[in-house]
């Protein structure tokens, strides 16, 4: 399942692209860095919510205080 997940990534990045990282070229840094963006926007939100709903299980709220 992850080699299906990684992949597209592999495509996107087949070595020499990431001969930025040893001063390579600025165009391919800013490819990886929006797709650093992209990555985290959609991945954060689904760690948001698993992490809330785990801590109102748990009864660990933050959001409602503690009276």
């Amino acid at each position: 399942m992850e080699s299906l997940v990684m992949s597209p990534l592999f495509l996107l990045f087949d070595g020499t692209d990431f001969c930025f990282l040893l001063g390579g070229g600025v165009i391919d840094f800013v490819y990886f860095f929006l797709l650093l963006i992209i990555i985290i926007a959609g991945v954060y939100p689904i760690l948001f919510s698993c992490i809330r709903q785990l801590m109102y299980v748990y009864g660990w709220s933050m959001w409602e205080g503690s009276d």
